[in-house]
């Protein structure tokens, strides 16, 4: 085809202006657009023409001729000389289409960019939910960029890359001239460009970038809605890739979900130095999961017996554990009850008579969880609470025995297991190197065997210190005489039995005797019966079989009885074995001496009385002590009344005393009968009132008795005197008598009891005794009496009963006789230690026999004096070898233990080692077993009174004495233990009632247990027991020892902690509500008593359980938005026009979103919390559902007037997608910013809203808008809604709505009106300000556990009355350093530092609770004496398997060379002289915690100002130790619960201000970024922070204070605000009219029915938020959702448009880019025309002007059809 024919003069008719003035400007889009689509056959050569008009060239790009996807290479050409004149038409030839290369690699650019910015966005730094989720939110953003860009139908692709085309160095700019007008465009933006009209008297604009960033939206939906009414396989396609999405991720709300609920981590602060702290002390210790009870009483006093029992009651069953399989077989001698437990008094203390009650508890709670059996196989494995609660672990020294040790003195031991079997192992060892002895074959094994066992017996019971070796030698004797007597008879069998009897014992004492001697014996037995010289040949014929059989079956059995007496040996717990030894003998030697001891201590007792007791001391009568006979009659009661009667009556000597000396001192005659007369009235009138009788009163009885009346003033007075004396000695002497009596029977001083041993049958101890575990740490009210051992374990039960009498004997001075003459721990600890050392180390065990013990216990001194002279132990046990020597020692052989060798140079060293070993071990043993004395005597209740025997008011003041000494920083522990304030033990201080201490012995915070005390009463008290922290290793360690697995993971630990504690929960839930059986119910013994409780799991159960939405809630909830969303599309005149059904898709679209987005973040790990289910739903189907009613609405206005549906839909799209793409952005960047708020439960809210912000965004326009494009078509077919017709009023179904009028109409007149302009200005400003001076003066900070709970949940009511009454938390001080040993005196310094803070309880001092300060203690004697570094080690292993064990939980060890973690209990015994072989001396301490009390703690700010306190007291400290250089990982810090919940506080109104700040910038940048219109952006930013600030005024009118809640609440503020006021601004932008008031009225006219219907919708949505039964969310976010959503539609539906009328930015039209053409094959230089002709007839705005009524109005026309530019008011 030739070239078209144009008339250039005719159409192309420039300005001169044009010239001078130049159009940087590229093609109109929609002109390009338009010649694309009217493509007509041409010459392939001919693809654009140039029309030139002096130095202005004009390009028309056209469609090359083979199809219209082909325009893509229709680009840049090169330059050709024009020879045409005006208006001539160049052909220009193709060249390589540079240009298209160039457009395509910028589009790839601009995609990978916006993954890049997608990618960046997606990763916020402090956030980490889960590995996979950052990497999610970037691929979302890049899939929403990526979609926009190449999803896209491919025309709109290929306009986009036209757009981006530069200019051609043929022509440099792009002009299209309609007749006079010339329409140029820009070129910064991508995606086409607007026009300015330029009429012939003006000069053309510059194109502004903002105005094309704008169209570029309006293109891209435009172009969407127009290819999907275009391309009939997209509609499905859609449909399709939605319903995939939704389908996809719906699913993870049922395989993947992940609850989270733990306060501790949901809501600690993220940002700052705590995450690091926080980290140190979860790896190693973590937060203790602590379970509570409170108890309270409607008498108002707690201090009662009845609650006290109730306490008891409700504990034993959850920490009590049930023992009675020990009660079956003790000691392996009493396997039933004792019969002598019937006969009084002894069975009534005894625990082997009482242990079936002792150690049961039939109600115990238990859970069973799966374990494995020895062979792998899966069993059910009971928990208890003994192995989920933190206690500290048993050293293994003191762990019970698997068997008995038993002497073999005692003939029960050859009946252990233990001698049984290591006799079988000895005699089979023997058997392998005697089988080959005929002699052997023909004897009686098993006799042999069993007379050297009676025989070792019966001699090792003969000696006061046992000597297996020469017992074993006796038996090797007789076994050669009773061997080599058969052997000699079976070679003759005429020998007589006797002579060759003798023959052999003399060759069993001295195996060198010659032929003549043996001779000689065989004679001196047999007598001459001339078989002498036969006899004796025997010997040497069978010396060598007799000798070895003789040999090995005494050493077996020597073995045997060496096996079951060092048993404690092997299993290395020579501690529990050494006390239980011990103990048997003190018992049995206080049996023996009771009337002694008791004496002896009563007699010391009182004696240190009398010696500070004044009139003893100074009276000049010559009386020293208290009268003997009184205080023997006195010492029997205990009744202060009769003690003073019984002592002056049977006293009176004292009396009779007085009155004789001052007889004979006065010179007057007494008569002895008036003397006794007046006696007798002084004893009567003293005993009767405690009054002595009148001198008058007195002499009248001495007249009476004929005493004289001259001489009774003399009697008088001397009887008086002497009365008075007496008087007072008896009332002094009997308070300290009974004073003595307690302190004797009370204090440590007391003896073992012999009802504890039934009389002394039994040991106190069995010999199996150990401690197999420590108590729960755990605290309660019953602390204070003896009933506080309700859940001692059963062997604790055994200890503490004699643990006392115990360390008494062994260190109070007064029994240093007795110890002496009982030689207890020397004959039954340190002597058997010896031996077992000895037996196992010396080169030959024969060498440990009777004949070298004085030689060796010289040689155990030289080598003691040896070391002490500096000397190593090599030297010092050669020294010792020498002085063995020197004092006659010999080495004998185990082959002839008999005759004494010559021992190499190997075995005197071995000697040497064997020496100094055992001499280093039974020292180490002696002075450990001190220790153990000490820190048994701590452990128990035993010490405490008893409250069951207490009367009312005795039990309130015991209580009330026992806070008041435990308060007092100068009453000690150990003042505590002997109830006395005399540390000396001999009772003569003070008497304590009671203290509040531990099972340990250590004293206890009272403000724990204890509530509010006044008026003398008790309020309330409290039980707490610590659970184990699920991720603590050594709590991992101990449970998968006790399941016996090794896949344990993480979770599962939690779970185990959870099903736990769900059983705590139904066990405790019954006793709270007072049900009946439980004992609280009305008519029960504790029905005056409360109980409130919780588990650590019971505020998230509340949580979870006030999560749980009802189906009936639900159901409700989406009947009334359906019937709502329905209902306001509904027309009453047309159900052609009604658009019910789609309202109600739109909700379920809506709804699809919030499930696949809930879903998808399951997938990718995003934990659900009380917000997901409570929040996030509501708050979302009202953001959605505003966005679906923005597209409705436009949609319902459109499909009136409308008549195909390319048009209508091009329209809808283009209009109404902008919109929903702009307030859809920012709430995305909103969210998206939200997550720098680093508490954890916010963002997990922002990740579930930023993954429903995008899908809502996705879904609408995959699933709602093609079912727009279907209701079009049903509209347009005239199909019924729903399939109903009901009126059809065409007319008035075209109408708009009452709504829609009211906004046009009453409401804009109105509103837009100067005076109303300028009041709502006002008003809203004054608003704001009033808001911001409420916000920032009355809102308070923090979050209770009271404020989160369900006021009707058991939770509540333990926060309240733990909230008022409590106010003491527990803290940990945490020590991380590389180098202990130098670091101490800093940890030292650092704890003197914090114990000053006012906020840190001096009761009890950290000292007394810091492992250090025990430690230093222990080893040196002094709390604060730092160790010498080199020896740190070695002296921490002795204190950690003694008195440091309680204190192992707060120890983390690694071994120093791998650095791996290990047991601390690895170094016990690295440094002894025989180390274990399992020890390791590489262990060091890694990390180590301390316990502190935090106290008075109600307020929020008492908790902050504690928090900085600890902080400033410590860092200036640990900043200033002086071997950080080294000790690179060196910090102390304090962290506990107070720190972890309430520091987030501290950074509260910085977080609150920066997220708010942040997020106000992210709506600026995200409107910026889409319309590049700054005054628009920053009116949206100040009305949406005026939203957020009125908000924020409103908190203190809900109770709410400052939280991460309230960040949440805040941010949803601005995301409301920004979908009110978006909306409408970006509708004002698109509006067209002469000013902006206008503009404003057209922009609420169309806008205001939509926000209405969101914000109703939006509000109802709320509405259900206020159905959650959590009353926490009801009043943190339905009130402030409600709240804030009125507060934005306000803002946006009033303060907005007066806002933008006043100072609105200039319009942006955007109609070329919705128009459409339908096309046909007219020439396209007449199509041009057309174009251009219709073009300017149609100028519209962006939304097409609608008829409001009947009567339709015109459109808002301007002055002139086509204005240069628009003026604004």
């Amino acid at each position: 085809m030739g070239e078209p024919s144009l008339q250039p003069s005719k159409h192309f008719d420039l300005h001169p202006g044009v010239q001078s003035t130049g159009c940087r400007s590229l093609v109109s889009g929609v002109i390009q657009r338009k010649l694309r689509q009217k493509c007509v056959k041409r010459d392939p050569e001919i693809d654009v023409w140039q029309l030139v008009h002096d130095s202005v060239c004009i390009t028309l790009h056209v469609c090359n001729s083979t199809s219209e996807t082909d325009a893509h290479s229709t680009v840049h050409y090169s330059r050709t000389n024009h020879t045409d004149g005006d208006g001539a038409l160049t052909k220009i030839h193709h060249q390589p289409p540079v240009i298209l290369q160039a457009v395509r690699s910028a589009s790839w650019a601009v995609k990978l960019l916006g993954c890049l910015i997608g990618y960046l966005v997606g990763i916020p730094s402090s956030f980490s939910v889960s590995d996979s989720l950052s990497f999610f939110v970037s691929l979302v953003l890049c899939v929403i960029g990526l979609l926009l860009v190449s999803t896209l139908p491919t025309s709109i692709a290929s306009s986009f890359e036209l757009a981006l085309a530069p200019a051609t160095p043929l022509c440099n700019r792009f002009v299209v001239i309609f007749e006079n007008d010339l329409h140029c465009c820009a070129h910064p933006c991508i995606y086409g460009c607007g026009h300015t009209h330029i009429n012939n008297t003006d000069t053309m604009n510059d194109c502004r970038p903002r105005e094309k960033c704008f169209r570029i939206n309006t293109k891209l939906f435009a172009s969407y809605g127009h290819e999907i009414a275009t391309r009939w396989y997209l509609t499905p396609v859609l449909i399709l890739l939605g319903g995939m999405i939704i389908g996809g991720c719906i699913p993870g709300l049922f395989f993947f979900v992940e609850e989270k609920s733990d306060i501790t981590e949901l809501y600690v602060h993220e940002a700052s130095r705590l995450n690091s702290e926080l980290g140190i002390f979860n790896d190693n210790f973590g937060l203790s999961r602590q379970q509570a009870l409170l108890y309270t009483s409607t008498t108002g006093n707690v201090a009662t017996k009845k609650s006290l029992d109730a306490a008891l009651h409700s504990l034993a069953p959850i920490l009590k554990h049930d023992e009675t399989s020990k009660c079956a077989h003790f000691d392996d001698d009493v396997t039933s009850r004792p019969a002598l437990c019937d006969t009084n008094p002894y069975g009534s203390d005894s625990l082997y008579c009482t242990c079936n009650n002792t150690a049961a508890s039939p109600d115990e709670i238990s859970i069973t969880w799966t374990g494995h059996d020895e062979n792998g196989d899966a069993i059910d494995v009971p928990i208890y609470q003994k192995d989920l609660c933190e206690t500290a672990p048993v050293p293994e020294s003191f762990r019970p025995s698997s068997e008995a040790s038993v002497p073999a003195a005692e003939p029960i031991a050859r009946t252990k297991p233990v001698y049984i079997g290591a006799l079988a192992s000895a005699l089979s060892t023997a058997e392998d190197s005697l089988a080959s002895i005929p002699l052997y074959a023909s004897l009686d094994r098993d006799s042999l065997v069993t007379s050297c066992e009676n025989l070792i017996q019966m001699s090792e019971a003969a000696r006061n210190r046992s000597d297996l070796i020469t017992s074993g030698l006796s038996c090797y004797a007789m076994l050669i005489e009773n061997i080599g007597t058969q052997a000699s008879l079976g070679i003759n069998s005429t020998l007589n039995t006797t002579g060759l009897s003798a023959m052999w014992a003399a060759y069993a004492l001295n195996s060198s005797l010659t032929l003549t001697e043996l001779r000689t014996e065989y004679q001196a037995g047999a007598g001459a019966d001339g078989l002498d010289l036969e006899a004796a040949d025997t010997v040497s014929q069978t010396e060598t079989s007799v000798t070895s059989i003789s040999r090995g079956l005494s050493l077996a059995v020597v073995q045997a009885y060496s096996s079951v007496q060092y048993f404690f040996a092997t299993e290395n717990n020579m501690m529990s074995y050494g006390y239980q030894a011990v103990a048997a003998c003190l018992a049995q030697f206080t049996d023996k001496n009771r009337e002694r001891l008791e004496t002896t201590v009563f007699d010391s007792v009182l004696a240190s009385v009398e010696a500070t007791d004044a009139f003893l001391i100074n009276n000049i009568y010559g009386v020293t002590e208290y009268d003997k006979n009184g205080t023997k009659a006195l010492k029997a009661f205990l009744s202060q009344r009769q003690a003073f009667e019984l002592f002056f009556t049977s006293g009176a000597s004292l009396y009779d005393l007085i009155v004789s000396i001052e007889r004979n001192n006065t010179q007057t005659t007494l008569s002895t009968t008036g003397l006794s007369a007046m006696r007798i009235k002084i004893f009567d009138s003293v005993l009767s009132n405690g009054t002595i009788p009148t001198n008058q009163d007195l002499r009248s009885e001495y007249i009476a008795a004929n005493g004289g009346l001259s001489s009774s003033v003399d009697a008088a007075k001397i009887v008086i005197i002497a009365a008075e004396i007496h008087l007072d000695i008896s009332r002094r002497a009997s308070e300290h008598i009974i004073d003595a009596v307690f302190a004797a029977e009370s204090s440590p001083t007391f003896l073992i009891d012999s009802s504890l041993t039934v009389n002394g049958t039994f040991r106190p101890l069995h010999r199996k005794w150990g401690i197999d575990r420590f108590p729960c740490t755990r605290i309660t009210p019953l602390d204070m009496f003896s009933e506080g051992n309700f859940d001692l374990p059963l062997n604790l039960k055994f200890l503490e009963r004699i643990s006392g009498a115990m360390h008494a004997f062994f260190t109070i001075p007064i029994y240093e006789s007795f110890r002496q003459e009982a030689q207890c721990i020397e004959k039954h600890l340190v002597q058997p230690v010896k031996e077992a050392v000895y037996l196992n180390s010396l080169p030959s065990r024969s060498s440990y026999q009777g004949a070298n013990f004085a030689a060796l216990d010289a040689a155990e001194v030289t080598f003691v004096q040896t070391l002490q002279g500096g000397a190593n132990a090599q030297t010092a046990g050669q020294n010792a070898v020498l002085e063995f020597l020197s004092k006659g020692g010999m080495f004998f052989s185990d082959e002839s233990p008999i005759s004494p060798s010559h021992p190499t140079a190997e075995q005197r060293d071995s000697f040497a080692a064997a020496i100094g070993r055992a001499t280093l071990t039974a020292s180490e043993v002696e002075s450990r077993f001190s220790d153990v004395l000490a820190l048994f005597a701590r452990m128990g209740y035993s010490q405490r009174p008893s409250y069951q025997t207490m009367s009312s008011d005795a039990l309130k003041s015991t209580i009330l004495n026992g806070i008041a000494f435990t308060m007092d920083d100068s009453v000690t522990n150990s003042m505590c233990l002997a109830g006395n304030t005399d540390d000396s033990g001999m009772g003569t201080g003070t008497f304590i009632d009671t203290c509040l201490l531990s099972w340990s012995g250590t004293k206890q915070p009272i403000q724990l247990v204890y509530g509010d005390v006044s008026d003398n009463n008790v309020l309330a008290t409290r039980a707490a027991i610590n659970h184990w922290n699920q991720n603590l290793p050594l709590f991992r360690n101990l449970m998968a020892d006790h399941l016996n697995r090794n896949d344990i993971s993480a979770s599962e630990y939690e779970k185990i902690h959870r099903a736990f504690e769900e059983s705590l929960i139904d066990y405790l839930l019954p006793l709270h509500k007072g049900q009946s059986g439980s004992g609280f119910e009305n008519v029960g013994p504790f029905s005056t008593e409360n109980l409130e409780f919780t588990t650590q799991r019971s505020t998230s159960d509340t949580f979870d359980e006030a999560a749980k939405i009802t189906n009936e809630l639900l159901i409700s909830a989406s009947i009334i938005l359906a019937v709502y969303v329905g209902f306001s599309i509904y027309n009453l005149w047309s159900s052609i026009y009604s658009h019910s059904a789609l309202a109600i898709w739109g909700l379920a679209v809506v709804v699809g979103s919030l499930l696949a987005s809930l879903g998808l973040g399951s997938y990718m790990g995003v934990s659900f919390t009380a917000i997901s289910t409570n929040v996030v739903p509501f708050l979302a189907i009202g953001i959605g559902i505003d966005d679906m009613f923005v597209l409705l609405r436009t949609y319902a206005r459109e499909v009136r007037d409308g008549t195909k549906a390319r048009h209508i839909l091009t329209r809808v799209i283009g209009t109404a997608g902008p919109s929903v793409l702009f307030t859809s952005f920012a709430n995305l960047v909103a969210v998206l910013v939200a997550l720098g708020t680093p508490v954890q439960v916010v963002q997990l809210f922002a990740y579930q809203m930023a993954l429903n912000v995008v899908l809502n965004f996705l879904l609408l326009f995959l699933l709602f808008v093609p079912a727009i494009y279907l209701d079009c078509l049903r509209v347009l077919a005239g199909r019924a809604d729903f399939g109903i017709m009901c009126i059809n009023d065409e007319k008035r179904a075209r109408n708009h709505s009452f709504l829609d009028r009211f906004f046009r109409e009453t409401y804009s007149n109105i509103l837009f009106s100067t005076p109303v302009r300028v009041f709502v200005v006002l008003a809203f400003c004054t608003w704001c300000a009033l808001a911001i001076w409420q916000g920032f003066f009355f809102v308070g900070t923090g979050l209770r556990i009271s404020d989160v709970s369900n006021k009707d949940s058991y939770q509540y009511k333990f926060a309240s009355v733990l909230e008022n009454n409590f106010q003491m938390y527990s803290g940990s001080v945490i020590t991380h350093s590389d180098d202990f040993p130098n670091a101490q005196q800093n940890i030292l310094f650092s704890l003197k530092a914090l114990q000053q803070a006012e906020s840190v309880s001096n009761v009890p001092s950290i000292g007394e609770l810091y492992w250090l300060h025990n430690f230093l203690q222990f080893s040196t004697g002094n709390a604060t004496q730092a160790i010498d570094p080199p020896s740190f080690y070695q002296q921490f292993a002795l204190w950690l398997e003694q008195t440091g064990t309680v204190y192992a939980a707060d120890l983390a060890c690694k071994d120093s060379n791998t650095g791996e973690r290990v047991n601390c209990f690895d170094i016990v015994g690295a440094f002894s002289a025989d180390p274990p072989s399992n020890a390791n001396p590489n262990v060091v301490l890694s990390v180590v915690r301390g316990t502190y009390y935090l106290q008075d703690l109600a307020a929020n700010d008492d908790f902050t100002a504690a928090i900085r306190e600890t902080r400033r007291k410590l860092d200036p400290v640990v900043k200033a130790y002086g071997n950080r250089k080294n000790d690179t990982n060196y910090d102390t810090f304090a962290i506990g619960y107070v720190h972890i919940i309430w520091e987030q506080y501290l950074h509260t109104d910085l977080i609150l201000y920066l997220v708010v700040g942040l997020c106000i910038v992210g709506i600026f940048i995200a409107t910026l970024v889409l319309h590049l219109n700054i005054l628009g952006s920053t009116i949206i930013s100040i009305v949406v922070l005026m939203v957020t600030l009125e908000v924020y005024g409103l908190l203190p009118i809900w109770g709410v204070q400052k939280n991460a809640f309230s960040i949440v609440n805040l941010c949803i503020a601005v995301g409301m605000g920004v979908e009110f006021t978006a909306h409408i601004t970006h509708q004002f932008l698109a509006e067209q009219g002469d000013s902006r008031i206008v503009r404003a009225r057209n922009a609420i006219g169309f806008m205001g029915s939509a926000m209405f219907h969101g914000a109703v919708s939006s509000l109802l949505a709320a509405t259900f938020i206020a159905g959650s039964d959590l009353t926490f969310i009801r009043e943190y976010f339905f009130g402030i959702f409600f709240s804030t959503i009125l507060v934005a539609a306000l803002n946006g539906i009033v303060f907005l448009p007066v806002v933008l009328s006043f100072i609105g930015p200039s319009p942006i039209n955007v109609d070329d880019e919705l128009e459409t053409d339908d096309g046909d094959n007219t020439d396209a230089g007449e199509e041009f025309e057309t174009m251009a002709v219709q073009s300017r007839m149609t100028m519209t705005p962006v939304v097409p002007h609608t008829q409001w009524g009947d009567n339709p109005e015109p459109p808002i026309q301007t002055e002139t059809p086509i204005p240069v530019e628009t003026k604004e008011e």
